[in-house]
């Protein structure tokens, strides 16, 4: 097939190669924070919101009184992962971090 503005026969691409590269993870001095830093960040001021069923709550409320299995609950966890409050609703959750005057962040 002829290109029209050049009147010259059309070439495909030459194929390119990629070298292949190993993907590694970054050596602990590169790191931002060490393990105890990152589990203090927020020192106290921020907090999460965690959905979960009842069945999980023992785990992170390990004296909280027995559930019913399969209830939707949220708890509300300091930055560092204390547990704080345990609700049956995430407006109250909510409601307490802001009494509590702390600043919910956004999990990925």
């Amino acid at each position: 097939m002829l290109d029209e503005q050049t009147q010259k026969p059309e070439t495909a691409a030459p194929e390119v190669s990629v070298p292949e590269v190993a993907v590694t993870e970054a050596p602990e001095a590169e790191k931002l924070f060490t393990d105890e830093q990152f589990a203090h960040l927020g020192g106290g001021t921020l907090a999460y919101i965690k959905p979960m069923l009842s069945d999980e709550v023992k785990r992170i409320f390990p004296n909280a009184p027995a559930i019913d299995s399969g209830i939707k609950l949220f708890a509300l966890l300091g930055a560092d992962g204390t547990p704080l409050i345990l609700s049956d609703s995430r407006d109250m959750a909510i409601a307490n971090a802001r009494e509590a005057n702390l600043e919910l962040m956004s999990l990925q």
